[in-house]
C-alpha cells in the first residue's frame, strides 16, 4: 500500500506559518488598541472629575477668577482626549486591516487543506480499487484452477 503524499505540503506549511505571524501581529495590534482605549477612558474620567471640580469650586467661591483658572488645562486635557481618541482610531483601522489579512491567508490556508483531503479521498479511492481488482484477479485466478 502506497503512503499519501501531498504535493503541496510545502506550500501548506508556509500558508500555516504565515497565517500564524499574522494571526501574533493581529494578537499585537488588538494590544495596543486596547491600551490606547485605556488611556481614552481614564483622560475622559479625568476631564470629568476636573470639570465636577471646577464646578463646586465655581458654586462654593464667589470670586470670578476662580471660574476661570482651570480653563487652560481643561482646554489641554480636551485637546489630549482628541488626540488619544484619533490614535484610537488609527489603531483600529490597523486591527481592521490585519483581521483581514488574517482572513484572507485563512482562506487561503483552507483552500490548500481541503484539496490536500480530497487528494487524499482519491488516493484512497485509488488504492481501494487497486485492492479489489487484484482480489478480484486472484479469485478468478483460483475459480479457474478449480475449473481446470
Amino acid at each position: 500500500m502506497k503512503r499519501f503524499a501531498f504535493r503541496l505540503q510545502p506550500l501548506l506549511n508556509l500558508r500555516q506559518s504565515q497565517e500564524q505571524i499574522l494571526l501574533s501581529a493581529l494578537a499585537e495590534l488588538q494590544r495596543e488598541r486596547d491600551s490606547a482605549e485605556a488611556r481614552l477612558r481614564l483622560l475622559k474620567s479625568r476631564a470629568s472629575e476636573l470639570t465636577q471640580r471646577a464646578a463646586l469650586r465655581r458654586l462654593s467661591e464667589k470670586n470670578p477668577a476662580s471660574e476661570y483658572a482651570s480653563y487652560p488645562f481643561l482646554c489641554a486635557l480636551d485637546d489630549e482626549i482628541a488626540d488619544q481618541a484619533h490614535a484610537v482610531h488609527i489603531a483600529q483601522q490597523a486591527v481592521d486591516a490585519k483581521m483581514r489579512e488574517a482572513m484572507e491567508a485563512m482562506r487561503a490556508r483552507k483552500a490548500l487543506e481541503k484539496y490536500r483531503d480530497k487528494q487524499r479521498e482519491e488516493h484512497l479511492r485509488k488504492e481501494a480499487s487497486e485492492e479489489m481488482k487484484s482480489l478480484d484477479e486472484g479469485a478468478s485466478q483460483r475459480f479457474i484452477r478449480a475449473l481446470r
